[in-house]
């Protein structure tokens, strides 16, 4: 793809142009240590897990947060769709 996914322990994902190298956005809204990222296989959304024991559902072009799942009593350490994008 054009775009790589980070996460970071600074709190944030970045979204990386895969050609330059350039930061084209950060996202924000987990605390403290974002330890997982995945692009939805359609690639119109981003999963992330975090220590903060939750895990997110980003929009990849706004970079706005549109779910956020709680429940683990510990950390998030992946997340990951299904192949088919269903789940």
């Amino acid at each position: 793809g054009a775009h790589i996914a980070s996460g970071s322990s600074d709190n944030s994902i970045k979204i990386w142009d895969a050609a330059t190298g350039k930061c084209l956005q950060t996202l924000t809204g987990h605390a403290p240590i974002v330890l997982s990222v995945a692009y939805s296989p359609d690639g119109a959304h981003i999963a992330s897990g975090s220590s903060d024991k939750s895990i997110k559902i980003w929009d990849a072009v706004t970079g706005n947060c549109l779910k956020t799942w709680t429940g683990h009593t510990a950390t998030v350490r992946s997340v990951a769709y299904s192949p088919d994008g269903a789940h």
